[in-house]
């Protein structure tokens, strides 16, 4: 009796460790690993209208990465959905220096991009409407100068410098999904 009850009991704990394994492992998952991500906090892709030096005037948003602030243009959109989400390590092999944040937008999104960084293209070298700035929780993330012609594929990198270390990176990721990103 005492045998039947200790597998029993066994059984019992096996179950409950399986059942706690598939609930918590929620929060560590890849968040691309069961398909599109749906962003807790928006990221909204916009572009820049102009461009001047910190302490920023009314209604400009500062990037403390290059300590520029920047008044946004009327073109924008708001990604809520991701296809995929991941932070990247420095790759000397590929010219990778430091950390990155891999955004792979949904299709249509990928498609409003293509049109949005062709209109950024289009624009005088230097100019600040050549930048597209990355919101999120109303903090600019990045605002890279759009190099060559549209980015299509909806393949993006959030990179930058002193502030996009893996810490601030998986904290991002976290704000921005609600999971910790691979």
């Amino acid at each position: 009796m005492i045998v039947l009850l200790a597998g029993a009991a066994a059984v019992v704990l096996a179950i409950a460790g399986v059942i706690g394994f598939l609930v918590l492992r929620g929060e560590d998952e890849d968040p691309a690993a069961g398909g599109p991500v749906d962003l807790r906090e928006p990221l909204t892709f916009q572009e820049v209208a102009a461009t001047a030096p910190a302490p920023c005037a009314a209604g400009m948003l500062p990037d403390p990465e290059e300590a520029t602030c920047y008044r946004l243009g009327a073109s924008a959109m708001t990604v809520r959905r991701l296809e995929r989400l991941r932070i990247l390590g420095p790759d000397a092999a590929h010219g990778q220096s430091g950390w990155r944040l891999a955004l792979t937008l949904t299709r249509a999104d990928a498609a409003g991009f293509g049109r949005m960084s062709g209109q950024a293209a289009a624009r005088p070298d230097g100019s600040p409407g050549r930048r597209i700035a990355m919101v999120a929780g109303g903090r600019v993330l990045s605002a890279p100068a759009i190099q060559g012609g549209p980015i299509t594929g909806g393949d993006l990198e959030i990179s930058g410098s002193r502030l996009f270390t893996r810490p601030y990176l998986e904290d991002l990721a976290r704000r921005l999904s609600g999971r910790r990103a691979p």
